[in-house]
């Protein structure tokens, strides 16, 4: 993983709109039952950090990572104002998202599983291929307080307390107090940490 900070690169604009008013949590079981399928914790997550101009970094399966704003939310893919110009990408080329301003605790908290990263795993975009986790077994941690671990495709290993899950993402609140949003399509295997 490049340990090089975005935020010293230059990479985050730093225009940055007034924050929206905030909503009320659902969990993603509620959220389901409602047939609300858009508008579920990840898409509201994406959506208020685009809305607020908040710098988050993305990173990829190799390791690279990338700084910038969302500018759009297409669904499959994420426009992103860099301080390279715009740049669309692929969800599904991406493994997690965090704020740009906690880099350095969440650098701290990646391991990288050397095994997985020698696969050199693409992204899986077939559904069927991926790595299920039972949305019953993410609620019973989150209900329990247990931790989570997750290796990624591409080798690296987060783990922490569930925050929130949707169809699409999981957010974790690492041991250094910071959070990450995985993205479920991105991940190899995972274990229930007692």
């Amino acid at each position: 993983m490049t340990t090089e900070n975005p935020e010293t690169r230059g990479d985050l604009p730093s225009d940055h709109p007034t924050p929206p008013t905030g909503r009320g949590k659902t969990s993603y079981l509620e959220h389901l039952r409602e047939g609300r399928q858009k508008a579920g914790p990840g898409y509201r997550h994406y959506t208020q950090a685009r809305k607020q101009g908040i710098p988050m970094v993305f990173c990829w399966y190799d390791g690279r990572h990338i700084a910038g704003i969302i500018a759009k939310d297409g669904g499959y893919t994420f426009t992103l104002k860099t301080n390279k110009g715009r740049l669309v990408v692929d969800k599904t080329d991406l493994q997690f998202a965090y704020r740009a301003q906690s880099y350095g605790a969440v650098t701290q908290a990646i391991r990288l599983d050397e095994r997985v990263r020698s696969l050199k795993n693409p992204p899986v975009k077939e559904i069927a291929q991926r790595h299920a986790i039972p949305d019953e077994t993410l609620q019973q941690c989150q209900q329990e307080g247990k931790r989570l671990r997750l290796t990624m495709r591409g080798g690296e290993v987060l783990e922490g307390r569930i925050e929130w899950f949707g169809a699409y993402d999981i957010k974790l609140e690492l041991a250094t107090g910071k959070s990450v949003v995985v993205f479920r399509h991105a991940v190899y295997s995972h274990a229930v940490v007692k």
